[in-house]
Formats: structure tokens, C-alpha cells, sequence
């Protein structure tokens, strides 16, 4: 027997839910439906878990992360030279938004985001041109590809009582996931329900080491949880996507059982890791230097530049071998080939033609810029 561990209710069919330990909107597969009730879980979800989640979307969007439902959100990009506003799709893939109208001499050319936005203009070209026919253009038309050569800027946002409250109950939900007794913890509700107490229990933790050893091309979700009598603290230290780390004291009088436990998820593989490279003192370190800890903007700097350069590896091979695919895909189509056929040196000349071609417009967007 289960009870929600918010208000106490006993848990059934009709009035569990599934809890997210790590929300899955930011690609968390870890869940129970033995820790909240319905109504708990939505009261504390809809804003906590859903301000996290905005916060951290952009890293879901770029690494276009799997999760139950749909797909991370997109969010919007401006050209900082042209001020063109973008789409950013899952996977950082941007997309025009407003069609472009080309006018030279007696020639216009449209170039649209797709091809409903395309026959709306041309509707509305109808209007002067009489005679225009409409899906003759649109089945004339041809799609193409292009490049943002200047840099993009957008907004992120990251902290807030909100947010922090939502890295509080994945703390606390581990705990009790864990086999913790929720008697040991205090002042839950006034944590998770009164404005700014969470600050005092929630902190960035920013060191100039790790504490989870990692591989350069791995992407984690980490929890680590140690209490025990002798320390008489509970806390909970928790890395988002590798570079967003937050400690949680659980419990300053802690006097449970000893417990130590952790989870670490790869975000990309989308599988538990079960050997993981920990720093086994991290509680005592945290012990140290809990009530001193904030933000410490280069080592997040430092976090993030070391995401930023596993996201960008990542769309880089990602494209690159999409291209060549489409390459391969061409050339077999123009010489009505089919897997296993012999490949001669016309075929290979042309998929090396076709390759160069699809590769260099990109490989010049990569060029430095001024």
C-alpha cells in the first residue's frame, strides 16, 4: 500500500498518477505511480515541472531528445544581421516563417516555408495575375535548401522559485522512490507551496571539478542521494543535461536510515547507466559548503560550453551523414539502382558530384565569421 506522500491519500487505480521523478519533457524516463495522487502532482506539475521544463527546453529542442509524448517545443530565433525571425524545430533545425518575395523585372520569385504558405500568395497574385495558374507552379516548384550564415540570437532563462520547486520534489521524489520514509522529512508543503522557502533548500552547485565523471560525446540526467545519522543531513545533488546542477538539502536533522543511492540516465541512448565514474565523498563536500553555496557564472559558463560542444558534434554528424544519404539516394534513383547493384565508375563519379554539391554550401556556412 501507497500513500501520496503530499497528502497522505492512499493510492489506487483511480487516483494515482504517473510521476516523472525528472520531468519528461526534458527526456526523464524514470517514474512511479506510488508517490503522488492526481490532484498533488497537477497542483505541483502544472507550475513547477512546467517552468522547469520551458527553462530547459532549448537543450531538449537541440539535442532533440525522445520522450513519451510529442516532441521538445520550438521556440523562435532571430538572424542578428538581417533580423529575420526563424522557427527552431526540434534537433535545432531553424525554419523560415514569413515567405520571401523576389521581384526582378518581370520575374518574381517566392520562396515559402512550405506549400500552403506558398498557395496562399500566389492566391493573392491571382488577384493581378488573371491567368496564373496556381498548381502548376506549386507542382513546378522546387525545394530547397538553405543556410543562416550569420549568427542567431535568442533568450534563455534559467532559476526562479518555480523552477527550483520542481528540483526539490524530483529530490524528494527519489527519496521516497528510493524506499526513504517521508517522516523524515520536514516542512514539505511549506517548501513546495510558500513563495522564496524553497531558496533555503534549493541552491546551484557549481564547483571547479565533477562531481560525476562523464564521456565527452554522453549527455546525462544525474540524481545522487546520501544521508545518513552521523552527518544528520539528507541531500540530494542533481545534474540536468550535464550542466545544470543543483544541490537539495532534504533534511538538516536527518536521523533516518543510511541510504545512498544514485540514477544516471543517458539522455541520448535513452538507457540507465549503471556504472558511472562518482565522486564518493560528494556529500561530505557538499556538507562543507552548503550554506556558503551560489551560482558561480564561469563554472556554468564552463558547463555550458561543454554541452554546447556535444550538441553541436552531434547536429554536425547528424547532417553530414543526412546529406550524404540524400546524395547516395539520388544517384540510385538516376540509375534506377537497388541495393546489392554493381556500382560502376559512372555511378560513383556522379555520387561524388552529387555529395560535393549538397556538402559545400554547408561546409561554407561553417566558415569563421567576422
Amino acid at each position: 500500500m501507497s500513500h501520496c506522500y503530499l497528502c497522505g491519500v492512499l493510492l489506487d487505480k483511480s487516483n494515482s498518477s504517473v510521476e516523472h521523478i525528472i520531468p519528461n519533457a526534458l527526456g526523464g524516463n524514470l517514474k512511479s505511480r506510488q508517490l503522488l495522487c492526481k490532484k498533488c502532482n497537477s497542483d505541483i506539475g502544472h507550475e513547477a515541472d512546467s517552468e522547469l521544463a520551458k527553462q530547459l527546453n532549448f537543450f531538449a529542442n537541440m539535442l532533440n531528445i525522445r520522450r513519451d509524448r510529442g516532441e521538445p517545443q520550438e521556440f523562435k530565433i532571430s538572424d542578428e544581421v538581417s533580423g529575420v525571425v526563424y522557427r527552431c524545430l526540434p534537433g535545432g533545425k531553424p525554419k523560415r516563417i514569413e515567405p520571401e518575395i523576389i521581384t526582378n523585372n518581370n520575374q518574381i520569385v517566392i520562396k515559402a516555408p512550405d506549400k500552403k504558405i506558398a498557395r496562399q500568395l500566389l492566391n493573392r497574385f491571382k488577384k493581378i495575375y488573371v491567368d496564373l495558374d496556381i498548381e502548376k507552379v506549386i507542382n513546378e516548384s522546387t525545394k530547397s535548401r538553405e543556410y543562416i550564415n550569420n549568427w542567431c540570437g535568442f533568450k534563455i532563462a534559467i532559476g526562479g522559485t518555480a523552477a527550483f520547486k520542481s528540483v526539490y520534489k524530483t529530490a524528494l521524489s527519489f527519496y521516497i522512490y528510493s524506499g526513504g520514509n517521508i517522516n523524515n522529512i520536514c516542512n514539505i508543503k511549506q517548501i513546495l507551496f510558500n513563495e522564496n522557502t524553497v531558496l533555503d533548500y534549493v541552491k546551484p552547485c557549481y564547483l571547479n571539478y565533477e562531481l560525476i565523471g562523464k564521456d565527452v560525446d554522453e549527455v546525462l540526467h544525474s540524481i545522487l542521494i546520501y544521508g545518513d545519522r552521523k552527518l544528520g543531513k539528507l541531500y540530494c545533488y542533481i545534474e540536468y543535461f550535464n550542466a545544470i546542477k543543483y544541490i537539495v538539502l532534504l533534511s538538516d536533522n536527518y536521523a533516518g536510515e543510511t541510504i545512498n543511492k544514485s540514477y544516471i540516465f543517458d539522455v541520448l541512448e535513452r538507457k540507465e547507466i549503471l556504472i558511472s565514474n562518482i565522486n564518493t565523498n560528494w556529500h561530505h563536500i557538499i556538507d562543507r559548503i552548503f550554506e556558503n553555496l551560489k551560482l558561480d557564472s564561469k563554472q556554468l559558463e564552463v558547463s555550458l560550453e561543454n554541452l554546447l560542444k556535444v550538441i553541436s558534434d552531434k547536429q554536425h554528424n547528424e547532417h553530414v551523414n543526412k546529406l550524404i544519404d540524400e546524395a547516395w539516394n539520388s544517384t540510385m534513383n538516376m540509375f534506377e539502382l537497388s541495393e546489392g547493384d554493381i556500382i560502376t565508375e559512372a555511378v560513383y563519379d556522379k555520387l561524388i558530384e552529387k555529395t560535393v554539391d549538397l556538402l559545400i554550401p554547408y561546409l561554407n556556412g561553417l566558415m569563421p565569421k567576422d
